[in-house]
């Protein structure tokens, strides 16, 4: 559910804490593929397709453990996860209207072990 207009949480909110950190969000990527990008039920909000696209092209490529290192993952999970909140904030047209859920899906590719 939304925050009110002028509260404590709504000042402190995800808008507020990107500012903070000196994170700029990018334009949303368009879909790579024949997918809706975001979607919403009542006070759900479902992503999909979230990868690490940089200006169209995916950006980071290959499986963790073999062609890429831990930190190339981090910088891939890093663009994916600004990607989803620029998806949100595009169809809520507000981060602030966001709060928890506690259920998040985040499939990676690796090698076994």
């Amino acid at each position: 559910m939304p925050a009110p207009s002028g509260s404590a949480a709504a000042a402190s909110g995800p808008t507020a804490r990107l500012r903070e950190l000196g994170i700029v969000l990018p334009v949303p990527p368009t879909p790579l593929g024949a997918y809706v990008e975001s979607s919403d039920a009542g006070y759900l909000l479902f992503l999909s397709g979230m990868l690490p696209v940089v200006n169209g092209t995916l950006a980071v490529r290959g499986r963790l453990g073999d062609t890429l290192s831990v930190e190339d993952g981090r910088e891939a999970a890093r663009i994916a996860a600004l990607n989803a909140l620029a998806a949100a904030k595009q169809h809520l047209r507000d981060l602030d209207r966001l709060t928890p859920s506690s259920t998040r899906s985040s499939p990676c590719s690796r090698t076994a072990g």
